[in-house]
């Protein structure tokens, strides 16, 4: 049979200042402003937000400060937490940590709440610009990621570390889907950035949540590779993965190595007591983890998944101003509370009634966002589609915790270190 000519070679335009760099840098500048503009009390008006995580954080790192103000040295003991506690928990040093100078680098000198910020608009643009979207789309994914609900309720509570954490996601799956998909190099390169700063933000959960996301998608990716005959590509690719990531987790080994030789030490390692069982010959060790009821007990209800569409599903947050109009205000007045009292009451109503405990807002990723994602199903390619549906389902699955108790208790008790991680409702962050 005749060959077919090989397609014709396709022309590669030379490089354009214009054309190739400056709407990036424009798309920044905007990520920029929106910063600027949404935290405005901070740039302009001197203020912050009181985060309730950050002031213990203070008290228990001021000894340390202290002590290394005055002599120029690190210590690896402080005795301000419980009945003392390794520093290197709470704030240490690492000589020759040089990827504190990327972090100062990527949020542009802005302050610490405003800067997590930017860092989630900035690095979920480069996601999608890095798998192909336009100056314009990849832009409007940003501002769609940046703004969900969820990154502003754990800046409000002071959860810095998972912000960041989250925040630099977008660089490790981008990575991901270029080495697979465009360039392994490229991609290698662009993970390894993305997940050597992400273990840096030392939020070990996050980054636990981030891996079984792309585990599953290196699954299909495996599946793909081996039924169209390219399994050499695919493991040459992985292993550049894994290379960067043994470069990644390498920059922070301090860290994450005496966080785990103190872990056992911890109500996350295993317990000396045991626990009689009745009947039992013995009594029972405790596991080499978390308590079960103490880890699940922030698990989100089934049905409150709900509002990534609708926000007040469930009523919204414990502390939300209502209106003197309010259904609220009137049945306080008609049983007969004062006026100032009844002003105050109005200002922090807990109007949430959900299963998750105590919440600062409702999960809300936004209707357009919702739409969107929806679309996107059914018209990305079969293996995106499957693993983006795999994601979000395992995240929702994830943070239902015991609601959902046949399976998360399993996972609980068998997924490799699965067990050292509390407020299980945090897996929602996948979708």
């Amino acid at each position: 049979m005749p060959t077919l000519p090989s397609p014709p070679a396709v022309p590669v335009a030379p490089f354009a200042f214009r054309r190739d760099v400056l709407p990036h840098l424009l798309a920044v500048v905007v990520c920029l402003l929106l910063t600027v503009v949404y935290f405005s009390p901070i740039f302009f008006d001197g203020q912050t937000l009181v985060q309730s995580d950050v002031l213990q954080f203070k008290g228990g790192a001021h000894e340390i400060e202290t002590y290394r103000a005055a002599t120029g040295e690190q210590t690896l003991w402080t005795n301000s937490m419980f009945s003392g506690m390794p520093t290197y928990l709470i704030q240490a040093q690492y000589p020759g940590d040089w990827s504190q100078y990327l972090s100062k680098l990527f949020t542009v000198g802005l302050p610490t709440v405003a800067s997590n910020f930017f860092l989630m608009l900035l690095c979920a643009y480069v996601l999608f610009a890095a798998i192909g979207a336009g100056p314009a789309l990849a832009l409007a994914g940003a501002v769609m990621t940046g703004f969900a609900t969820y990154n502003m309720l754990i800046l409000e509570a002071g959860h810095n570390t998972k912000s960041m954490a989250i925040a630099y996601a977008p660089l490790v799956i981008g990575g991901v889907l270029v080495a697979f998909r465009r360039n392994r190099w490229l991609g290698g390169a662009l993970f390894t950035l993305g997940l050597t700063m992400n273990v840096r933000s030392n939020h070990p959960q996050i980054t636990y949540y981030l891996g079984l996301m792309l585990l599953i998608y290196a699954a299909l990716e495996l599946v793909g590779a081996v039924r169209e005959k390219r399994l050499a590509n695919f493991l040459g690719t992985a292993a550049v993965l894994a290379v960067g990531a043994v470069l990644a987790v390498g920059v922070s080994f301090g860290r994450l190595y005496t966080t785990t030789a103190y872990t056992k030490y911890s109500i996350r390692g295993k317990s000396e007591l045991t626990t009689a069982v009745p009947g039992a010959a013995a009594p029972k060790p405790q596991s080499g983890g978390l308590d079960r009821d103490y880890a699940f007990q922030y698990s989100q209800g089934i049905a409150e998944s709900v509002t990534l569409l609708v926000p007040d599903y469930f009523g919204g947050s414990n502390r939300r101003t209502l209106g003197p109009r309010s259904a609220t205000a009137t049945a306080l007045h008609d049983m007969g509370a004062p006026d100032e009292q009844v002003a105050q009451y109005l200002t922090q109503m807990p109007v949430y009634w959900g299963d998750s405990g105590s919440i600062d807002g409702p999960i809300y990723l936004g209707a357009v966002t919702f739409f969107l994602f929806v679309l996107g199903l059914l018209t990305v390619e079969r293996r995106l589609r499957w693993w983006l549906l795999a994601t979000v389902l395992l995240g929702l699955v994830l943070a239902w915790g015991k609601n959902f108790e046949s399976l998360n208790y399993f996972l609980f008790d068998y997924l490799p270190g699965y067990n050292k991680f509390r407020a299980i409702s945090m897996a929602v962050v996948l979708p």
